[in-house]
């Protein structure tokens, strides 16, 4: 199939995933620079599958709070109104498209835990450094495989085949994704992203995650994303597709002005949180 057959496909309006609701509402909800807690709280109260979702994720170890968490309100007062409006977007994005690849043979919850884990460990970039905001650091790793989920929703088979390629040969799933659809994830997660007509930052994150250095703007978030991928899939939380990781390329942590020592730092951190990361999709499926 021809690269411009598949990205009519993929933006396609009857094939291609509707962005899910919950994100959509926060989206217009941030644009408005008077946006309140109350307001953030009675849009993810709206949803009372989410609510109870973001509840648990709350509760969860990863936040290690003292005492449990009883609303949404409640939530917003102890984590704060970026955490609540990351998770909830998180977990929309998350059952949409875990109710959309049922049957596909892939294993969802683990790439979900991958893209998860990648958010938090990029909005973690985020407070350790002056160069990207952390909400934005977690949007663009939460999103950075989401051309994994389309081409998983769309084409079941070839993509599980695509898997079976990279652990028999060792090689990346950008390499078989291409071998078999003459395109990758990067592509059909930009594409999906504009049809979303989601920030250009973070479909610049999602374009270049792989090689932030070549990206000309928001090369800060698009070298936190890569940089979070690289450790998320060193200590092998979830499962992105293969077990290919390469060695983190110099010109990332120039940007983020971080050296290797920082890179220990936030291994070590991943490695403290990996059983709570883990177990984050445990407690709201």
């Amino acid at each position: 199939m021809e690269q411009g057959e598949l990205r009519r496909l993929i933006q396609s309006a009857k094939r291609l995933p509707t962005i899910p609701v919950i994100l959509s509402k926060i989206m217009t909800l941030l644009k408005d620079e008077k946006t309140s807690a109350r307001q953030l709280g009675e849009i993810v109260a709206s949803d009372q599958a989410i609510a109870s979702k973001v509840l648990s994720i709350a509760n969860s170890a990863y936040y290690g709070l003292s005492q449990k968490v009883i609303s949404i309100p409640h939530a917003i007062a102890l984590l704060g109104f970026t955490a609540v409006k990351n998770i909830a977007i998180g977990t929309s994005v998350f059952s949409h498209f875990c109710e959309e690849g049922k049957g596909s043979g892939v294993d969802l919850k683990a790439l979900w835990i991958h893209s998860f884990a990648t958010a938090l460990v990029s909005e973690e970039i985020g407070k350790r450094t002056s160069v990207v905001k952390p909400d934005v650091a977690f949007m663009g790793g939460l999103l950075h495989d989401i051309g994994k989920l389309i081409l998983i929703n769309i084409f079941h088979e070839q993509y599980k085949a695509a898997i079976d390629m990279a652990r028999e040969k060792s090689c990346s799933i950008g390499f078989a994704e291409d071998m078999i659809f003459g395109i990758t994830h990067i592509n059909a997660g930009e594409w999906l992203c504009e049809k979303w007509q989601l920030p250009n930052e973070i479909i610049q994150s999602v374009r270049y995650h792989k090689t932030p250095w070549s990206s000309f703007t928001n090369s800060e978030l698009t070298s936190a994303v890569y940089l979070a991928n690289y450790i998320v899939k060193k200590e092998k939380i979830g499962f992105g597709g293969d077990n290919f990781t390469p060695s983190v390329d110099e010109r990332v942590l120039n940007v983020l002005h971080l050296k290797e020592t920082d890179i220990a730092g936030l291994v070590s951190f991943v490695q403290s949180k990996k059983e709570s990361i883990e177990n984050i999709l445990s407690d709201i499926t």
